[in-house]
């Protein structure tokens, strides 16, 4: 004696082959910080093209842990806007949904594209907290972005 399937089983697999066909795979994405146009997955599955526009900035780098020569970046990377001149105590406004936000690479490299000319300070962030990064000679990664420059900030110690 044979067992057919139920009416229940059935209707069951065809809405799990039917959520299934309508699932997607993002490709990993491979990018040089180089590129001037692109596209990255961004929070929420969202895609987003990025193109250069003149006129603005492109600031990139790459975050390193000292201690064990990884590439953390466990936290978001913005940039601040200075508004202190006083480069031995900068103090940055940060508004996380306006400021340049990072993309941020797997191997470390982060890239700032299309940054309005202005005096910026480079800001780790968490949900919980945010402070400027500090270069390998202890001073606050701080810089101003002129129109249509590119600036690397070279490697960045960071502890884990």
């Amino acid at each position: 004696m044979t067992k057919t399937p139920s009416i229940k089983m059935s209707l069951l697999w065809t809405l799990v082959l039917l959520f299934l066909s309508t699932c997607t795979v993002q490709p990993e994405v491979n990018i040089s910080p180089l590129n001037t146009a692109f596209t990255t997955p961004i929070i929420a599955d969202a895609q987003l093209l990025l193109t250069y526009q003149p006129g603005y900035a492109k600031v990139t780098g790459t975050i390193v842990s000292p201690e064990t020569g990884s590439h953390p970046i466990p936290g978001e990377l913005f940039l601040g806007e200075l508004v202190s001149d006083n480069l031995d105590f900068p103090v940055y406004s940060l508004d996380v949904a306006t400021a340049p936000r990072a993309i941020k690479f797997p191997n470390g490299d982060f890239l700032f594209v299309n940054v309005p000319p202005g005096k910026y300070g480079l800001v780790f962030w968490t949900p919980v907290s945010s402070y400027l990064i500090i270069d390998s000679t202890g001073a606050s990664v701080v810089f101003t972005a002129q129109a249509d420059e590119v600036i690397d900030l070279g490697e960045l110690p960071m502890s884990p």
